[in-house]
């Protein structure tokens, strides 16, 4: 995980990630996306519930923007303790677009969430942090979002009241390098 989340990094940093933009129908996408990951971690061990509205498209690279679900999956499954409850909400109303990952895990404290998307940020304190990471899967989050010039806000009530991660997947069509 490590090798993989500095090679991603590397690439976004020399500007070379590789992206292929397509318009893409996002409700049967996210959720090929959102079950191939809870099959990866454990049949049912995310505690998966879909929200998808129909009828949602948006230019995306598929695979870098599965990047940002499957990181985001990750943590609600590193981060919560068992039974997990983890949903990931769709919705759009024709024009925009939003896509919600939330999960009733630990948590992220006030002061903590302005730092969460920042290269190699963990938080917690350090000598009595149970979950291992590199601290890069949300900085690769944000950038993979905002090269589809896209928005992703964190959220969360503090320690114990679990995480949101709101996202607008991509302007229309257009890329940004």
């Amino acid at each position: 995980e490590l090798v993989g989340n500095l090679l991603e990094v590397a690439r976004v940093d020399a500007g070379i990630l590789d992206h292929h933009p397509e318009s893409v129908e996002l409700a049967p996408w996210l959720k090929g996306v959102c079950e191939a990951m809870d099959h990866r971690l454990g049949q049912g061990e995310l505690g998966l519930r879909l929200e998808l509205s129909p009828n949602a498209q948006a230019s995306i690279d598929p695979k870098n923007f599965a990047t940002v679900i499957e990181n985001l999956l990750s943590n609600a499954y590193k981060y919560a303790s068992e039974p997990r409850e983890t949903t990931v909400t769709l919705d759009s109303d024709g024009n925009d677009t939003l896509i919600v990952v939330s999960d009733r895990g630990h948590g992220i404290s006030p002061k903590e969430l302005p730092h969460v998307f920042q290269r190699f940020y963990r938080a917690g304190d350090e000598m009595t942090r149970q979950v291992p990471g590199t601290g890069l899967g949300l900085f690769l989050c944000r950038e993979i979002v905002q090269r589809h010039r896209g928005e992703i806000r964190a959220s969360s009530l503090g320690a114990g009241m679990g995480t949101t991660f709101t996202m607008t997947p991509a302007a229309p069509v257009q890329w940004s390098a």
